[in-house]
């Protein structure tokens, strides 16, 4: 399934009967993220690509439990900290952009382990509601020195998300 516009795409919800005034984020979020190749779209379903990353402090493993959006609106997310993947993009890359984007740290590649196995779910997406989406996940261990021990949180430019809140939980 392609679209010329972002206009074509919302005809293709409705066609669907997808309401979008429910969503969390906007149809033109999710033109973003096809026009990116980090979407595509098949039999009324949006898939995607996405790499879970694993950072690790002794026992405890850092955790996404919330967000803040551009408009103010929060949500809890209790996920560890992901990535779409874009196309051609191997499960590394995604994992150490994930890292630089959403904790600001850059590490080097060998700071990560990647499980190239996946695992495929179909549910409803979070941000797109009716939208059904199917996840294919793969894992990525990565290395991070010298995050707060704490919980904290960081920024992210150029995203519907603006605020990202981390804590640690043992595992």
């Amino acid at each position: 399934m392609t679209f010329e516009s972002e206009d074509d795409l919302r005809a293709w919800l409705r066609g669907l009967g997808i309401d979008t005034s429910t969503w969390v984020k906007s149809v033109r979020d999710l033109w973003k993220e096809y026009v990116n190749g980090e979407t595509t779209f098949a039999d009324g379903a949006r898939l995607i690509s996405v790499v879970r990353v694993v950072i690790r402090s002794g026992d405890r493993v850092l955790f996404e439990v919330g967000q803040e959006l551009d408009g103010g609106e929060r949500r809890t997310r209790n996920a560890l900290p992901s990535e779409k993947m874009k196309p051609g993009e191997s499960v590394r890359q995604a994992a150490l952009r994930c890292v630089r984007e959403e904790l600001g740290v850059t590490v080097g590649a060998e700071a990560a382990r990647p499980d190239e196995t996946p695992t495929v779910e179909v549910v409803a997406s979070p941000s797109y509601a009716g939208l059904p989406t199917r996840y294919t996940f793969y894992e990525c261990e990565v290395d991070v020195p010298g995050l707060p021990d704490g919980p904290f949180p960081t920024r992210e430019d150029g995203d519907a998300v603006s605020v990202h809140h981390w804590e640690w939980r043992i595992q």
